[in-house]
């Protein structure tokens, strides 16, 4: 707790990478100091600043080598992580057709780690025991951000934010991350977790640290200005809300969500106008910028069937939308995972993207029928929170390209690694 505090206001004082790399010296010299083995303690400061590149890039590395020079073997893979790998194979291939090998290389390696490596080395890992351990620093590291986003909001009101700048975006707090857009996802991911501990567990009593620690969340939250992030969290309520009716507990969670929505309004209203019309109307952005760039990407799909390759999206967006669509560029970018993955990996490599998805609802749903069936309330709450989570991602990914989030790559591998915890027992 007290180096998380500090690398805050390290961050805060002299920059967010020199708060990254002073993560990342204490993360190694705990290597050899950690109770939960190598591969734990490479996941547990990962969290308390977030940066891109995060530390865990590295140390996921060492934890793989650690474990493969004790004991040199290459795991075998499980079916149901065949169709990421494949998807990240086709990835891989379409480098080929790239205009930018650069780029597409560094883009394809990201999706790869995201979509693959992170997912397959927490399963790998299951047996260290590691779970509690990664829940316990995401927890910690959400209440990190929404400090960060607080502090940087009230900042901003006082004129001296600019003394701060990378904290913000476009005037936006999105704490150490790229874009409030993520920040604010990252957010919810623990805010659903709250709702479903509270909603399928076997305790229904939240005390006044937890009330405190959610209304403080759902301010963070706010202060981000995403409305993206409010899709995602409104999906996740709903997902939470449909188990809950298998699970016969629509009174607690009527309750809880009424509770959440009296608070969320009481917080909109006394936000700043400008927060209140950016959640109130379509802007410029929306209309030309996002709108444009969708229309780029199907003349895109419609000229390269296979692809143009990863990380080129931004490229052909431009031409195809100065020469189809309107002159002035707004956004080159995609702003939807599901026409990026399209556009970049063509029709084969986007059935494969759907594929991998399907397949992981058909394991998330098994999991929490299952669990059901047992009556394993700990299991309950926990794919619940992961299904939700989950599917509410995919959902912002309609507005919001969400293929480089780590916490996607992470609910992935806690929705492996719920699976096989289940289908042992």
């Amino acid at each position: 707790m007290f180096l998380a505090i500090v690398l805050l206001f390290v961050g805060l004082i002299f920059g967010a990478y020199v708060a990254w790399i002073s993560s990342l010296a204490l993360i190694i010299f705990a290597l050899g100091f950690s109770p939960y083995g190598q591969f734990a303690c490479s996941l547990h400061l990962q969290w308390l600043v977030q940066q891109e590149p995060p530390a865990v890039d590295i140390l996921m590395i060492i934890a793989w080598l650690n474990k493969f020079l004790r004991k040199p073997s290459f795991p075998r893979i499980a079916h149901p992580f065949w169709p990421f790998f494949i998807f990240g194979l086709w990835n891989i291939a379409g480098i080929a057709v790239t205009n930018d090998l650069h780029r597409s290389i560094i883009f394809s390696s990201t999706t790869m780690y995201i979509l693959v490596i992170i997912p397959f080395t927490i399963w790998l890992f299951r047996k260290d025991r590691v779970e509690s351990s990664i829940l316990y620093y995401v927890l910690f590291s959400v209440y990190i951000t929404a400090s960060v986003i607080i502090v940087a909001y009230i900042l901003r009101l006082y004129s001296v934010g600019s003394h701060f700048h990378f904290l913000y975006l476009a005037g936006r707090p999105r704490a150490f991350f790229k874009d409030p857009n993520v920040a604010g996802p990252f957010i919810v991911f623990i805010l659903l977790y709250y709702l479903s501990m509270y909603i399928l567990g076997k305790n229904s009593i939240i005390g006044w640290k937890q009330i405190v620690g959610i209304l403080f969340l759902l301010v963070s939250l706010l202060l981000t200005f995403s409305r993206g992030a409010f899709l995602n969290a409104l999906v996740g309520v709903f997902s939470v809300g449909l188990i809950a009716l298998a699970a016969k507990r629509q009174y607690r969670y009527l309750k809880l969500t009424m509770a959440a929505i009296l608070a969320i309004i009481l917080i909109f209203f006394a936000s700043p106008l400008l927060g209140q019309q950016r959640f109130t109307r379509i802007n410029n952005y929306d209309i030309n910028g996002r709108a444009a760039a969708w229309v780029s990407a199907m003349y895109a799909v419609k000229d390269h069937l296979l692809g143009i390759g990863p990380g080129q999206f931004e490229y052909y967006s431009v031409y195809y939308q100065k020469y189809f669509v309107r002159n002035s560029i707004i956004t080159p970018s995609a702003h939807n995972v599901y026409l990026r993955v399209l556009a970049e990996n063509g029709l084969p490599g986007f059935a494969i993207f759907l594929l991998a998805f399907f397949y992981l609802y058909y394991i998330m749903l098994h999991t929490i029928t299952l669990s059901l069936k047992v009556g394993d309330y700990s299991m309950i709450v926990k794919s619940t929170w992961i299904l939700s989570s989950i599917t509410g991602i995919l959902v912002e990914g309609l507005v919001v390209d969400v293929l480089h989030w780590r916490h996607l790559g992470l609910a992935i591998g806690l929705a492996y690694l719920y699976y096989f915890s289940i289908a042992d027992e």
